[in-house]
């Protein structure tokens, strides 16, 4: 067989080895022979880069560290909470998706409940003014107000307080 060393491929021709056979190439890598539209042999290099890795095993794992806020002498806890960037308040608080004005009844009684239900999570006295039956028989001015509320600033303290971020 012919020996050809100054290409990528096997050095010997493809025509002598069935279809499907394996070889080492000149340039490291693995080839296999296949047949061309034509019907005639060549070498076809086989990808053998490794796979690559998913996202989740490239992301590093870090601890999380709770920055801890230091309440010094006579500042009021309460006045530093809108230069916290706290991100999670466990629904307790939220920023508003979208205007309360343009929210449908639905949308509203839908917010109003995932604030009472994270509230229940923490404490144990019972929402009655937010019960289900209440809320659907409530008018829209009604419920705006008690979502209003849930989005406040005052709300936002308290769920702070509560979560014990500050």
């Amino acid at each position: 067989m012919d020996k050809r060393l100054n290409r990528p491929s096997p050095p010997s021709s493809a025509t002598g080895y069935p279809v499907g056979h394996k070889k080492k190439g000149n340039d490291g890598n693995m080839w296999k022979i296949v047949l061309n539209k034509n019907g005639v042999k060549r070498w076809n290099k086989i990808n053998t880069r490794r796979k690559k890795r998913s996202r989740k095993s490239r992301r590093i794992k870090r601890k999380s560290h709770k920055k801890k806020i230091n309440m010094e002498k006579n500042i009021n806890k309460y006045e530093n909470i809108d230069k916290i960037s706290i991100k999670n308040f466990k629904g307790l608080w939220k920023p508003p998706t979208k205007p309360i004005n343009k929210m449908a009844r639905t949308e509203l009684i839908k917010e109003i409940k995932s604030f009472r239900d994270a509230w229940q999570k923490y404490n144990t006295f019972a929402f009655l003014d937010q019960d289900t039956e209440r809320l659907n028989k409530e008018d829209l001015n009604g419920l705006k107000k008690l979502l209003k509320y849930n989005y406040s600033d005052e709300n936002k303290k308290l769920a702070a307080e509560t979560l014990h971020l500050i």
